[in-house]
């Protein structure tokens, strides 16, 4: 049986030839990756990336169908997350090796509460600094900085006690929310801070926020409102 040999001159053009296949496989790949970064710098140009002030100023509607729905649902998380650490907590009080399920809980548990607390001051921050944005693009369409600032010292537990009863609770006042359905009371006005808060919804804010929301008014109309007749 005859069997075929390469010789030495052929593994050496063998070779050769893979050689420059793979330079020009080499070339043609930074070739392409050249070509990908070229585009990439293009669409940077055409396309910038924008930060999510900007997003929320391009869509304003975003506070009120992402970033308040969300706000509540991460402190319901929150809560939930503060409870079960409380829970173990107490579980392992009496055991000998308590210092390492401590160890444990807190680092399960407790970087899952720092992960929701950080996004929870990233939206909140987010909400406020939405707020402070409409307010300069509303005093541009005729309502001044005072008139706001009038409204917002309008007193919420008046404004507020026109609509629903309220019954004093310490320093602050309770009362059933008028935004949704309930038996016991969750909605709270709160003096000191002249604001109110609903701890089943989770709408809350300033004089202002409670008369947009109750009558549906724009923030101007609630501003003149309030001012109007308070």
């Amino acid at each position: 049986m005859k069997q075929n040999f390469l010789t030495i001159k052929e593994i050496k053009r063998e070779l050769a030839m893979t050689q420059e296949e793979l330079r020009e496989k080499s070339v043609a790949e930074n070739l392409e990756a050249e070509y990908l970064r070229e585009l990439e710098a293009e669409h940077e140009n055409l396309y910038p990336k924008l930060t999510d002030k900007e997003w929320v100023t391009i869509f304003p509607e975003a506070k009120e169908n992402y970033i308040v729905p969300k706000i509540a649902e991460l402190k319901e998380i929150k809560g939930q997350i503060e409870k079960d650490i409380i829970k173990n907590l107490e579980k392992i009080k009496n055991t000998h090796d308590r210092w390492f399920w401590e160890d444990v809980i807190t680092f399960f548990q407790g970087n899952d509460l720092l992960k929701v607390e950080k996004q929870l001051s990233n939206l909140e921050n987010l909400s406020y600094m939405t707020e402070k944005q409409f307010e300069k693009q509303t005093i541009k369409k005729g309502v001044s900085k005072e008139e706001i600032a009038r409204a917002k010292s309008k007193l919420m537990e008046r404004i507020a006690g026109q609509s629903i009863i309220l019954k004093k609770s310490g320093a602050n006042f309770m009362g059933l929310c008028p935004f949704h359905e309930e038996r016991t009371p969750s909605f709270c006005v709160f003096p000191k801070t002249n604001s109110f808060h609903c701890f089943g919804c989770q709408k809350g804010g300033s004089p202002i926020n409670f008369v947009m929301d109750f009558y549906h008014f724009t923030f101007i109309e609630a501003v003149r409102y309030l001012n109007n007749n308070y």
